[in-house]
């Protein structure tokens, strides 16, 4: 919800309020009125019916008056009720609504009291005597105003009204007040607006300043890292290069000498040697692997690549490191396996959570391999048993350089860091997932079919 929606809410609510508590307050007994306002109201229309009584004829009974003009509508409007008594005879005449009293009332003049009705409700009534009648005047103490009668009157349109245009006007006087900090907003986030040449207002100059300085401090901060980063990868590349040539002969020699020693002890010790230069060798490759997969440029042109066939033809390549740790491996796949991606850079992923799989999982162990349908997406699914994960193993598993523990394969510990690099090239997120007793482990990774 935006601010200014905010504020007219808030103030259309206060004036709800306000209108309600007058309505409640309207509903209060009428104590706040002056009692002798009420007897000399009460007292002057006692007088006029006293006397058009007379003018139509009194209690003759040739000339009965009519008072029909007194009907319920001039009680509701003065809160008045009478009744009219012959003297010298039993006939009567009240208006519509007037109360009934368990005691009567004295018949001397000028007579004045406060008493409840029959319904427990407090009646201010008032004697007078004309010629020929007694007149009875009677004002409640104090008069109610339901909400159903209250939405006939034009007070209450009157308010309906009042707050739809306040509600208008509020609205616009917010969007109208708060323009300068919304055109601060897109100069300062979308853009659109130079922030150095933005004319603010004098109460939002410190925040223009502060912004200023926030989004030049951003820009030299991104500078900085592009530029580390461009340094890094130039020196990784670079490094990595040079050393593939020394470590290329160290690997030739250590051969040659397998072949030309005759004693045992030697050639194992050659034979460690060389898994060493492997080992280097193969971290070498990887670094240049990583110094490569520059998130900022586009690796070549996807297109579609099988899935199945491509794990498939991978795991074949595993095949001999299963058997030696008798660890069986199980394949399911989804009836359509092909997406849009980088076929290589894909390869290289699949390769490396196969290869990370196979080395962790223990003798007799299972891997799992799948890929389901989800969305229009395929997930594709590497999970294995293995030893116990360490903690820091568990919070710093893509960082680079970071190997298991009693790794006895080959590895660089660059292999994760890699895959991540290459499902941030296709937009997508590799999810890992540590089992409880952290002694399995399963990565997921979600791509869109072709």
């Amino acid at each position: 919800m935006s601010l200014k929606l905010k504020i007219t809410l808030a103030a259309l609510t206060l004036t709800l309020l306000g209108y309600v508590s007058a309505y409640y307050m309207s509903k209060q007994r009428a104590d706040d009125y002056d009692l002798g306002y009420k007897y000399i109201h009460m007292d002057g229309q006692s007088l006029m019916i006293s006397e058009l009584w007379e003018a139509a004829g009194g209690c003759d009974e040739k000339m009965r008056p009519s008072l029909n003009g007194f009907t319920e509508d001039f009680f509701a409007f003065t809160g008045l009720a009478y009744r009219v008594e012959c003297k010298e005879s039993d006939f009567a005449a009240q208006s519509s609504v007037f109360p009934e009293f368990d005691k009567p009332f004295p018949d001397d003049a000028d007579y004045y009291d406060t008493r409840p009705d029959v319904d427990g409700d407090d009646w201010m009534v008032i004697n007078r005597e004309s010629k020929t009648a007694r007149i009875r005047v009677a004002m409640a103490s104090y008069q109610e105003l339901t909400f159903l009668e209250f939405i006939k009157t034009a007070g209450f349109w009157m308010v309906l009204g009042g707050l739809i245009l306040s509600a208008g006007l509020l609205y616009l006087l917010t969007a109208f007040f708060l323009r300068p900090i919304e055109s601060l907003r897109q100069a300062a986030e979308e853009g659109e607006i130079d922030l150095q040449t933005f004319n603010a207002p004098s109460e939002l100059a410190p925040l223009k300043n502060t912004l200023l300085s926030f989004k030049n401090s951003q820009a030299s901060a991104a500078e900085l890292k592009s530029s580390q980063l461009d340094k890094e990868r130039y020196f990784t590349a670079n490094a990595a290069h040079e050393l593939l040539t020394p470590l290329s002969a160290i690997k030739t020699e250590v051969q040659l000498q397998q072949r030309l020693v005759s004693d045992d002890d030697m050639k194992s010790w050659l034979g460690e040697l060389l898994t060493r230069v492997n080992r280097a060798t193969h971290t070498v490759d990887q670094l240049m692997t990583l110094a490569r997969l520059d998130p900022d440029s586009t690796p070549g042109e996807k297109s579609q690549t099988d899935i199945a066939m491509l794990l498939s033809e991978i795991n074949e390549d595993f095949k001999d490191v299963h058997t030696r740790k008798f660890v069986e491996v199980k394949q399911s796949f989804a009836k359509q396996n092909t997406v849009m991606a980088y076929p290589g850079l894909l390869e290289t992923l699949l390769r490396n959570l196969i290869s990370n799989a196979s080395k962790y999982s223990p003798v007799y162990g299972v891997i799992d391999i799948k890929t389901e349908i989800n969305r229009g997406h395929l997930m594709i699914t590497i999970a294995n048993q293995c030893e116990r994960l360490p903690e820091y193993l568990v919070d710093q598993m893509f960082e680079r350089f970071v190997r298991g523990p009693h790794e006895v394969e080959t590895g660089s510990g660059l292999g994760l860091a890699i895959s991540k690099r290459i499902a941030e090239l296709h937009e997508a997120e590799l999810k890992p997932t540590i089992a409880a007793d952290k002694q399995s482990l399963k990565f997921q990774l979600s791509l869109p079919l072709a």
